[in-house]
């Protein structure tokens, strides 16, 4: 008998709550079904596209891709020009004084 009456209970409770779902269904908006209140819900409607449209896009994508590797290998270029400007500007310290120990050994091959 227990076994009937707790069947009979959930059965009850069950179709409780498919009064309320249904009760509620009406009811429910975006404010929930967003995690915040002033997020927005955004159904964007399926759309099916063709092949020929898909190609179109990966052809795009390939062009968009070209044209980033070319300016990438200019950076590359870019960035060795200035990594050798850098190192002789590093190596300034250690002309200058070569350059005042060459005048000095002039100086004295002179004298």
């Amino acid at each position: 008998m227990e076994s009937s009456s707790l069947s009979a209970e959930l059965k009850n409770q069950r179709e409780e709550e498919l009064k309320r779902i249904e009760e509620d269904g009406g009811k429910l908006s975006k404010e929930h079904l967003t995690k915040t209140p002033g997020e927005s819900v955004k159904v964007r409607p399926m759309k099916h596209k063709t092949a020929q449209e898909l190609e179109l896009v990966v052809e795009s994508l390939r062009r968009v891709i070209e044209k980033q590797m070319v300016e990438m290998d200019q950076l590359k270029t870019q960035k060795g020009k200035l990594e050798a400007l850098n190192a002789k500007k590093d190596n300034v310290p250690a002309m200058e004084l070569k350059i005042l120990d060459l005048e000095s050994q002039l100086e004295t091959f002179l004298k």
